[in-house]
């Protein structure tokens, strides 16, 4: 028993001692484990966001006051710790143009048949990749697609008699090659399909455009075609050409529009001429359920210049001039996009010919598979519930400013309110993108694709003119292709469409810099908050004053409203010119109305994330002398952030004049009466 006793009273003593030592060492340490715990639960720390916050805290000056010059405070260093690039914009884009084509790289196995959604964007890129890096011409597709058109070129001369304005409506309607006129489909007065004819713009203009010069085309068909002479068809090509611009130069009429007119006749080529060759060669690319009719609703613009380029066509009927004329600029559009050696040749320059160029390719004909989780993944549910959110805050924000505003009077805000109920919101991508199903069920229309990007674009081309004639005379409403007809991949993707009333924020715009996950709720708010703001705004100034809450046109403001709004507008502009003594680089109406947009997004923005009672108030370690709501500014500051370059000279003002006009700038930052970004209240 005293042996037992002992065994115990040494366990118990052990016990005793470790506990103290323990309790001795977490006493000791307890101000290194609070910190360690406080870091993890006070700041974000996930790997994004320690690398963002770090590319932020670099490009910052904190040697300048930030009531002195708050873009200078932001992005005072910004320029050094991203060479290379001219803006924030492009340095974010150019990251995520980088993840979509390492992991289309990655893409293997690609199958001749069956191919996904998925495989198709990959067949594209990695057969444009092919096209870069070998020595062929890539041109037998090239050539045989001319040839089909019944050319005998580059001798010249057709295979047999070829109407001009068949070949030209074919080009146009099917390949989407527009050399003298475009036909396409457009959304009519009724919400439906309906086809159009218009005119380019290098046709419209002609006289101010470069066309290819004798030598350098002489040039590219050496490279095609070896040392053979060619100087009959390029003078004749070049005599064309400048006829082309002198028959444009003396179109003297203004420009006219006219809208869903009847088909009648006013001219042999006219395109508004029932059972005339423009209907016939119409009707020979369209599907028969889609033929024009003498009732057929058809759209004409610009019919000033149509009368004009009618007498081309009509002299375009010389076979020998026709297959010249078509022969050259199909070459010339083909070898631009598909065609390395020819493409260089064109362009004097191998600059235009790199990976982007094959990610626009792919961007530009299949952008939903683009927006797959596997390829971007910035594109998951998360993200569009933030979008959805953030742009759900900013309408109520601007829902209560819009019953409160003295500017207008109450006909207009309850015009403007209607308009605001009915407001459609595009949030991320398209919901069928999650599921790989009905994914590629939406791009069943392109067929499958092969390794030779010539044959690749050709089939693109079709595959997409096709897709879109097969929506003629449907209602919009029922189609996809109006819908989200957007480039989601691109720098001005969110946008607001007041034709439509309708806001696009598509996924590559909740990146960085406007959005990371797990950043703080006011970097949010501060970034991709106020982009919404500003493109929302746009619904309620003079641009969209002039579209109703269903998109169409009605200029719904009072006499007295617009007064107010001409008066409100002078105040800031004047106010600019004497606070950035003398505007520099503001040079256009548009840059303007960006400006007005930018105070009232931060305004509206930062309502919205005041209001926002349950957010990440986590803050950014390497900045945590910052608060939350001082981390709002530097998030709207920083998307402005770009290189010392006259094309940059309008960002610093976007960033500092609309928080000069913001109170909640001054009252966070503590900026006192006489510091430049002090509250000046004098438009407010």
């Amino acid at each position: 028993m005293a042996k037992e006793h002992a065994f115990y009273s040494r366990a118990l003593n052990y016990c005793i001692f470790t506990t103290v030592v323990f309790a001795v060492c977490f006493a000791a340490n307890y101000p290194i484990v609070r910190w360690i715990f406080g870091i993890r639960t006070k700041h974000c720390i996930t790997p994004a966001c320690e690398r963002f916050t770090r590319d932020v805290r670099t490009s910052m000056n904190r040697r300048q006051p930030p009531c002195e010059d708050f873009y200078q405070f932001t992005c005072g260093r910004w320029q050094h710790t991203h060479p290379g690039f001219p803006n924030q914009t492009e340095f974010a884009t150019s990251k995520l143009v980088a993840e979509i084509v390492k992991n289309l790289k990655r893409v293997e196995n690609i199958p001749d048949k069956n191919q996904t959604a998925l495989q198709k964007a990959a067949a594209v890129f990695q057969s444009c990749l092919s096209m870069l890096n070998g020595e062929e011409t890539n041109s037998e597709a090239l050539v045989s697609f001319i040839e089909n058109l019944g050319i005998t070129w580059p001798a010249g001369g057709t295979k047999s008699q070829l109407k001009a304005l068949n070949v030209l409506v074919k080009l146009s309607l099917s390949v989407d090659v527009h050399l003298l006129f475009v036909v396409d489909a457009y959304v009519d007065y009724s919400e439906t399909y309906s086809l159009r004819i218009s005119v380019p713009n290098h046709m419209l203009y002609a006289q101010s455009h470069n066309y290819t010069s004798k030598e350098r085309k002489k040039e590219v068909l050496s490279v095609l075609y070896g040392n053979n002479s060619f100087d009959a068809m390029l003078t004749v090509l070049a005599k064309f050409e400048e006829k082309i611009q002198q028959r444009m130069l003396s179109v003297n009429a203004v420009r006219r529009f006219t809208d869903t007119i009847a088909l009648r006749g006013i001219g042999t080529y006219m395109p508004n001429q029932p059972a005339s060759e423009w209907v016939q060669a119409l009707n020979k690319e369209l599907p028969g359920d889609k033929a024009v009719t003498e009732n057929t609703a058809v759209r004409v613009d610009d019919v000033a210049h149509l009368e004009a380029i009618s007498e081309l066509v009509y002299e375009l009927e010389d076979q020998m001039l026709l297959s010249w004329f078509v022969g050259w600029n199909v070459l010339r559009e083909f070898a631009l996009e598909a065609s390395y050696q020819l493409g260089t040749a064109l362009a004097g320059t191998t600059e235009t010919f790199n990976e982007k160029h094959c990610f626009y390719a792919v961007r530009d004909n299949l952008h939903f598979a683009l927006t797959a989780r596997s390829l971007l993944s910035v594109a998951e549910p998360s993200t569009r519930t933030a979008i959805s959110s953030t742009a759900s805050a900013v309408w109520r924000s601007y829902m209560h400013s819009i019953r409160a505003n003295d500017w207008m009077d109450m006909e207009t805000k309850t015009r403007a309110l209607e308009k605001a109920v009915q407001m459609v919101l595009l949030d991320g991508y398209p919901r069928f993108v999650d599921d790989p199903e009905n994914l590629n069920i939406f791009y069943s229309y392109i067929p499958d694709l092969t390794k030779d990007f010539m044959t690749t674009t050709i089939l693109l081309r079709e595959a997409r003119m096709n897709y879109m004639k097969s929506y003629i005379h449907v209602p919009a409403y029922k189609t996809n292709l109006e819908k989200w007809n957007y480039p989601l991949l691109s720098l001005d993707s969110l946008r607001f469409h007041n034709n439509l009333n309708k806001l696009v924020v598509p996924v590559a715009a909740a990146t960085e810099p406007l959005y990371l996950k797990y950043f703080p709720t006011s970097w949010k708010y501060g970034g991709l908050g106020t982009a919404i703001a500003e493109k929302m705004y746009h619904a309620f100034d003079v641009t969209g004053k002039d579209f109703d809450s269903f998109g169409g046109p009605s200029d719904w403001w009072s006499n007295n409203t617009r007064l107010k709004n001409n008066k409100r507008s002078l105040c800031y502009l004047k106010d600019f010119v004497q606070w950035s003594e003398g505007a520099p680089g503001l040079s256009t109406v548009e840059q303007y109305r960006a400006l007005l947009a930018s105070i009232e997004g931060v305004r509206q923005a930062f309502r919205a994330y005041a209001l926002k009672t349950n957010g990440n108030k986590k803050r950014l370690r390497t900045i945590d002398f910052l608060a939350p709501s001082q981390i709002f500014f530097l998030s709207y500051c920083f998307r402005w952030c770009s290189k010392d370059e006259p094309r940059n000279a309008m960002n610093v003002h976007m960033c500092n004049f609309p928080l000069a006009y913001s109170k909640q700038f001054t009252d966070v930052y503590g900026c006192q009466k006489g510091d430049r970004m002090y509250f000046r209240r004098k438009c407010s």
